[in-house]
């Protein structure tokens, strides 16, 4: 979360920063900071072409046309 963003929602930073610091949240959190920033978005990655044999295959629930 960046400060930008959760200056807009300052009941939801306090409870957030509340719970974050608590002995038991810490224990299984470790530190928590503040991103200065929204990091890069990775570039999304081309879908998976469809797999033909499954298109080959035929349905035994349908009836050949014969």
């Amino acid at each position: 979360m960046i400060k930008t963003f959760t200056s807009e929602f300052r009941h939801v930073e306090r409870y957030f920063w509340t719970m974050v610091n608590q002995p038991n949240f810490s224990k299984v959190l470790g530190e928590v900071k503040q991103a200065e920033s929204i990091p890069p978005v990775a570039s999304a990655k081309k879908p998976a072409p469809a797999k033909e044999s499954a298109k080959a295959k035929p349905n035994p629930n349908q009836r050949s046309k014969e």
